[in-house]
């Protein structure tokens, strides 16, 4: 029989206080296994990994609204995800944070010498804002899977959309593409074709996604971090444009549209 804990052996266990463990059920994050006739909640061992992932995830920066879809699978598979996750979360901190602490050495050195060295104040700003450009980057990418995921479960299309996209390239008149928003490159993930005399472009606002797609297609591909608002090529560089659910992303869809054209 599953042992199970009251809220305060739950608590004290875990090594958090009883209004955490209160306060995560009345908000719906952390709800027991069980409640008693009596009102008496109970937690069990399972309980423990979804408070894990919610404390990590908390102390890496994580809201708790961002932190809720993240947690609703707590079986021994979705653990070991979210501990890879967690590690490479933390190893991205800490290359951050290094890069953070060898700069304001830098900064420091050249203070002694009464200077004030502009290019190092704005390198500062932009290595202090590490945290929410790794969460941003990770919530991207979790929410581009999720919908993914939710597109090919229930679309009552069998052949799936990103394979009926593909399907509508003329390949046979492409020789320079791009693609703006591509995401994590889902659309040339599995789909076959020769890139041989042909340069394909994939570009995205997001550098955390253009990531994700260099790690899922290899280095066949230019990648970009673009707004499609502002293309920064020549007039009819390309022979063809593909767009895949981003214009309603565009505070101005009428500028990016022209820019398209």
């Amino acid at each position: 029989m599953e042992k199970l804990y009251s809220t305060g052996e739950f608590a004290k266990i875990a090594g958090v206080t009883l209004r955490t463990i209160r306060y995560y059920d009345k908000i719906g994050l952390l709800k027991p296994t069980k409640i008693l006739e009596n009102g008496y909640r109970k937690y069990c061992n399972n309980d423990l990994i979804t408070l894990q992932k919610i404390l990590s995830l908390k102390e890496l920066g994580f809201s708790l609204e961002e932190i809720y879809p993240l947690i609703q699978d707590n079986d021994k598979d979705s653990f070991k995800k979210s501990i890879v996750l967690q590690t490479n979360l933390i190893n991205q901190k800490i290359q951050k944070l290094t890069a953070l602490k060898e700069s304001l050495k830098a900064t420091e050195k050249i203070l002694t010498k009464n200077e004030i060295a502009w290019d190092k104040i704005i390198e500062l700003i932009k290595l202090s804002s590490i945290k929410e450009e790794i969460i941003n980057h990770y919530i991207n990418d979790k929410n581009l899977e999720t919908r993914i995921t939710l597109h090919d479960t229930f679309s009552i299309n069998k052949q799936g959309w990103f394979l009926w996209l593909f399907e509508q390239i003329d390949f046979s008149t492409v020789y320079r593409l791009l693609e703006l928003g591509c995401g994590n490159g889902k659309l040339w993930q599995y789909n076959s074709y020769n890139l041989r005399n042909r340069e394909i472009f994939l570009s995205d606002i997001s550098n955390g996604m253009l990531e994700k797609a260099k790690q899922n297609l290899g280095n066949d591909y230019n990648y970009l971090n673009i707004d499609c608002q502002n293309i920064p090529f020549k007039n009819n560089y390309f022979d063809t444009i593909i767009a895949n659910h981003v214009i309603f992303y565009l505070k101005n869809p009428h500028l990016g549209l022209s820019e398209i054209t």
